[in-house]
C-alpha cells in the first residue's frame, strides 16, 4: 500500500476516484494540522492526472521524475516571499498572467497556493475571479492549517478535503521498520509527525547535538551547581541556524511539559523517556506555576523568535535564568 494511502485513505481514494471518473473540480483546498502530508498528496495528485494522460503508471510517466525536481513548468507552487507572512499583489498578478499563458508542455497547469490561510482579505477577493472564471486545464490548489481563516466565499466555490491527524501508533511502526531508536522517536514526533522529516532529523548529526543539548542543560548545570547560562555560552554554537534554535526551543518547551506533568501527576507518558529520573528530581524542587508561567516565557519566546522581532541571545538567557529561579537547586 502506498504511504499517502495509508495515512490518508479517505483523501487518497477521493482524489483516485474523481480522476478515473474524468470528474475533476478545478480548485481544491488540502487542508489539516501542519504534520500531515498536504503538499505530498498535492503533487502525487498531478503525477497520477499525468500518469493517465500518457496511459502509463506513475512510475513509467515521462514527467514523475521532473515533478519530482521542480523542474516541470506546468506546476506553479506560489507562498510568502521571504520575510513575509502574505502572497504579495504582484505574485498574483503573475499568477494571473501565467495562467493565461499558452503553456508549452502538454497537458493542465497547477498552481498550488501553500500557507493558503495565511493570505490577506484583499488578495483573497482578487483570487476569487481567478476560481470563479477559471481558463481551461488551469486547476488551483490551496494549501492549509486553518481553513476557516479563509474566506467563506472561497470556501463555498472549492472541494475541502480534510487530512485528518497521523494516527501515532502507526507512525511509531514505520519509524521502528526505519530503524529510529524508540526512544528518540518519541522525541522527535513531538516536533514533527512527518515521517520523512522524522528520519531527516535524525540522520543529521548537528540536530542530534541540539537534541543532546537540551537534556545536558537539565543535568550538567544543576548537578555541578553551575549556571545555565554560563553552559550554555560554551555551547551556544550548536544553535547556529534558524532551524537549529527553532528544534532547540521546541524541545525545551517539551522537557518543561514532562516536568509540569510530573508536577501535576498528570499520569502521561514522558517525552523523555530515558530522562524519567531527572525530570522527577526536578519536578521535586519546583511548582505547577513557576513551571506553567516559565513554558508560557519559552512558548513566547518561540513565537517572537519566528516573527524575527527580539535578541534571541538576550531572551535565551532570560529565559535559562528564569528557569534556574523555577527550579530550585536544592542546595
Amino acid at each position: 500500500m502506498d504511504r499517502l494511502e495509508a495515512e490518508q485513505p479517505l483523501v487518497y481514494s477521493s482524489l483516485i476516484h474523481m480522476v478515473d471518473r474524468g470528474q475533476l473540480p478545478h480548485a481544491f483546498i488540502f487542508y489539516g494540522d501542519k504534520s500531515t502530508s498536504k503538499m505530498e498528496m498535492a503533487l502525487f495528485f498531478i503525477k497520477y492526472i499525468y500518469a493517465r494522460l500518457y496511459g502509463t503508471s506513475i512510475s513509467d510517466s515521462p514527467v514523475t521524475k521532473r515533478i519530482d525536481d521542480g523542474s516541470f513548468t506546468n506546476i506553479n507552487i506560489i507562498q510568502p516571499e521571504e520575510n513575509k507572512t502574505n502572497t504579495s499583489k504582484d505574485q498574483m498578478h503573475g499568477v494571473i498572467v501565467e495562467s493565461t499563458k499558452t503553456s508549452l508542455e502538454k497537458g493542465p497547469k497547477f498552481f498550488i497556493f501553500k500557507d493558503a490561510d495565511s493570505i490577506s482579505e484583499k488578495i483573497s477577493n482578487k483570487l476569487l475571479k481567478f476560481i470563479e472564471e477559471p481558463n481551461d486545464g488551469v486547476f488551483i490548489i490551496f494549501i492549509a492549517e486553518n481553513v476557516e481563516k479563509m474566506l467563506p466565499t472561497i470556501r463555498s466555490r472549492v472541494i475541502q478535503l480534510f487530512f485528518r491527524p497521523l494516527n501515532q501508533e502507526f507512525l511509531k511502526e514505520r519509524l521502528d521498520m526505519d530503524g529510529i531508536d524508540e526512544n528518540i522517536a518519541y522525541i522527535l514526533m513531538s516536533y514533527t509527525q512527518k515521517e520523512d522529516d522524522i528520519k531527516a532529523i535524525y540522520q543529521n548529526e548537528d540536530m542530534m547535538k541540539v537534541l543532546s543539548l537540551v537534556e545536558e542543560l537539565f543535568n550538567e548545570p544543576f548537578e555541578k551547581k553551575g549556571s545555565m547560562i554560563l553552559y550554555m555560552k560554551e555551547h551556544l554554537g550548536l544553535i547556529d541556524t534558524v532551524e537549529e534554535k527553532n528544534f532547540f526551543l521546541n524541545l525545551y518547551i517539551v522537557y518543561l511539559h514532562d516536568i509540569l506533568n510530573q508536577v501535576n501527576g498528570v499520569k502521561k507518558d514522558f517525552v523523555f523517556r530515558t530522562e524519567k529520573v531527572r525530570i522527577k528530581e526536578l519536578a521535586s524542587l519546583t511548582d505547577s506555576a513557576s513551571m506553567s508561567s516559565l513554558i508560557k516565557e519559552a512558548i513566547d519566546l518561540l513565537e517572537c523568535f519566528d516573527k524575527k522581532k527580539i535578541n534571541f541571545s538576550l531572551n535565551l538567557d532570560l529565559l535559562l535564568l528564569d528557569t534556574e529561579r523555577a527550579i530550585k537547586k536544592g542546595v
